[in-house]
């Protein structure tokens, strides 16, 4: 990510704006991975959330030199009719899921790494007017170059 932004920067003219996302950690999309990999006995690497740490992001945008920097913090919320419809909507939607859920599938794993997701989702969700939901935090980072 380090290299990205300084590329990013190199290419972008001057008073360019740079916005973008980031993951904290401690979510499910860390967890779910996990989870699937241990269903799997294949351990994924682990998910990408140092830049989810706002002093972490804030600096990596300034090393690249990027000014004025910005850090939002914000909520995602998925919502889904139950527990079932929830976690195939997100494993479906999040990148780093589907070919985990791809690999169990092929070698017959993925009821067990479908259940493994629905206890822990059970866990994390709430319910709310459409169903459940379930929560995850996110940083915003923003800044401009001189």
């Amino acid at each position: 990510p380090e290299r990205t932004l300084a590329e990013i920067a190199r290419c972008f003219r001057p008073g360019a704006r740079l916005a973008w996302s980031a993951w904290c950690p401690g979510g499910w999309p860390g967890a779910w991975r996990r989870l699937l990999g241990a269903a799997l006995d294949r351990p994924p690497r682990p998910f990408p959330v140092e830049f989810g740490v706002e002093a972490a992001a804030r600096s990596a945008m300034t090393s690249a030199g990027f000014v004025d920097v910005t850090v939002e913090h914000h909520v995602a919320t998925w919502r889904a009719i139950d527990v079932a419809g929830l976690v195939d909507e997100i494993v479906a939607a999040a990148g780093g899921l589907r070919p985990l859920r791809d690999l169990a599938e092929s070698t017959g794993r993925w009821p067990q790494g479908e259940a493994v997701l629905h206890a822990d989702s059970h866990h994390r969700s709430r319910s709310d007017d459409s169903g459940v939901a379930i929560d995850d935090h996110l940083l915003v980072i923003a800044g401009h170059l001189p």
